[in-house]
């Protein structure tokens, strides 16, 4: 009775080892789309104030007779920005195609009913 007490094995089996990894790849099959989820959302967030403030620089200097305030279109050349006023108070902005991950994307604020939204290349 006693060598066979001494000659039982430690470690797992094959098949232990296999059920652990094909859980895994199903955790993972899962979890990655969801992440990548939360990496384009936050993406379109930091796309959409960027925008935002970028618009919120041209209202201002806009506003202030274009003289007071230091001209936010030297940002707008510099980064290549395209801002279209549609009405006076719809203001679409286009990022240009080296913005990182707002390339090609356009943030539309529209201050009479306060809305603001961006819109990525593949977000059509």
């Amino acid at each position: 009775m006693y060598s066979i007490m001494n000659n039982i094995q430690k470690g797992f089996t094959l098949i232990e080892l296999m059920v652990v990894v094909v859980i895994l790849g199903i955790l993972a099959a899962v979890t990655v789309p969801i992440y990548q989820g939360y990496v384009k959302t936050a993406q379109n967030k930091v796309c959409l104030q960027e925008g935002i403030t970028v618009i919120k620089k041209y209202i201002i200097w806009e506003n202030h007779g274009k003289k007071e305030v230091p001209d936010p279109r030297s940002e707008v050349a510099t980064r290549n920005y395209t801002i279209n006023v549609t009405r006076p108070s719809k203001y679409k902005l286009t990022f240009p195609e080296g913005s990182g991950s707002c390339a090609r994307g356009t943030v539309t604020v529209d201050r009479t009913q306060g809305i603001s939204q961006y819109e990525g290349p593949g977000d059509k």
